[in-house]
C-alpha cells in the first residue's frame, strides 16, 4: 500500500502525538526510568490507533482535510482504542487492570488526537 503525502504527514503527526502523550504520562508520575513500560504503552497505543483509525475513516484524505468530519471520528476511535490498549497492556504486564488509568489514558489520548487532527484538518483545508 502506497501512502499519499497527506497520509504520511498525518501518520508522522500521529506518531509524535502518541509519543508525546506517553512521555507526558510517565513524566507526570515520575516514571521516566520505566523505559520498558513506556515503550510497551507507546507501541500498544500506536498499534491500536493504526488498527482502529482506518475503520473510522481517519486516513481518508477528504476526512483528514475537514476538521468538522475528523474530530468526532478521532474521539470515537479513541473511545474504542483506549480500553482495548489498557486491557492488552495489563495482560502483557501481568498486572491488574486499573479502571482509573483506563479512563485517564483514553480521555487524554482522545483530547490530544481531537486537537491534533482538527488542527491538521484546518491546515490541510487551506
Amino acid at each position: 500500500m502506497t501512502l499519499s503525502k497527506l497520509q504520511r504527514q498525518v501518520l508522522i503527526g500521529d506518531v509524535i502525538v502518541v509519543a508525546l502523550m506517553t512521555v507526558i504520562g510517565f513524566v507526570s508520575h515520575q516514571q521516566l526510568g520505566a523505559i520498558g513500560r513506556m515503550a510497551l504503552t507507546f507501541v500498544l497505543a500506536f498499534a491500536g490507533w493504526v488498527w482502529f483509525a482506518p475503520w473510522f475513516g481517519l486516513f481518508d484524505e477528504s476526512i483528514c482535510r475537514t476538521p468538522g468530519r475528523v474530530w468526532w471520528r478521532a474521539a470515537w476511535a479513541w473511545t474504542a482504542i483506549g480500553p482495548f490498549v489498557t486491557v492488552i497492556r495489563s495482560l502483557v504486564l501481568m498486572s491488574p487492570l486499573n479502571p482509573v488509568f483506563t479512563v485517564v489514558f483514553t480521555v487524554t489520548q482522545l483530547v490530544a488526537f481531537v486537537i491534533w487532527r482538527s488542527a491538521f484538518g484546518w491546515w490541510a483545508s487551506r
